[in-house]
């Protein structure tokens, strides 16, 4: 397994698709850009991963079930983000 680092727009909603059985390790900013870390297995299927990127004081109600809380992460501009994700089949 290698760990890998994808980064992300920053979007409310964001897919990738990853080896069945990755794991999402953390969520941060490396150069001004929000990015995830993920220990790739590679032998897995595909299968898509979808992220969820909240400000503050955004209303999460809509994620509360079936995700998985990754980081959060405040960027050198101010902003802070809330990373959850979860995997296709929920």
């Amino acid at each position: 397994m290698k760990i890998f680092k994808y980064e992300l727009l920053g979007y409310e909603t964001e897919n990738l698709v990853l080896p069945q059985g990755s794991k999402v390790l953390s969520a941060g900013e490396q150069d001004g850009i929000l990015c995830v870390w993920v220990q790739l297995n590679e032998q897995g299927p595909p299968k898509e991963f979808t992220f969820y990127v909240f400000y503050t004081g955004f209303n999460t109600e809509a994620i509360r079930l079936h995700t998985t809380f990754v980081n959060t992460v405040q960027m050198r501009s101010g902003l802070v983000y809330h990373v959850f994700y979860k995997t296709e089949g929920y």
